[in-house]
């Protein structure tokens, strides 16, 4: 089984990605990434950007 990290920008476009069988077939993330989408949804400027974030 292949693993691989994904970071965040891959997290956040993986919903547009055509060929997902480049992924890894175990995907992790680091603490690092997990920070920043906690935190993302938090620094937003207006409701509709929280929203968006989430």
């Amino acid at each position: 089984m292949a693993q691989g990290i994904l970071d965040t920008i891959t997290l956040l476009l993986l919903g547009r990605l055509g060929d997902t069988e480049q992924l890894p077939e175990e995907p992790l993330i680091t603490t690092i990434t997990l920070a920043e989408l906690s935190v993302g949804p938090l620094i937003a400027a207006s409701e509709a950007e929280r929203a968006a974030r989430r």
